[in-house]
């Protein structure tokens, strides 16, 4: 709450603005994003674990890289940081 409420990004030098906007903004757009992603109910799974993990199926050895890329899609549409948010709108 605190960092978005009063979390400004401040600074010490003479001769500008104490407070800089753009850079308050962000920081308090990752700390929104960052307590969305803290109330989601899913666990955080890495790329290993997700491609050894039953449900995922994946038929080892891997045989080429737009095959593992498919497969990090795959990954970032179900655990992704995005669709996290996503889902919890």
């Amino acid at each position: 709450m605190f960092l978005v409420k009063n979390g400004d990004w401040s600074v010490d030098i003479p001769g500008s603005s104490k407070s800089v906007d753009y850079l308050t903004d962000t920081y308090k757009y990752i700390a929104i994003f960052s307590l969305i992603e803290s109330l989601q109910d899913n666990e955080y799974i890495d790329f290993y674990s997700y491609l050894i993990r039953r449900k995922t199926k994946v038929e080892f050895p891997i045989n080429n890289k737009k095959e593992l890329d498919q497969l990090y899609s795959n990954y970032k549409q179900e655990f992704g940081s995005i669709q996290l948010s996503n889902n919890f709108l």
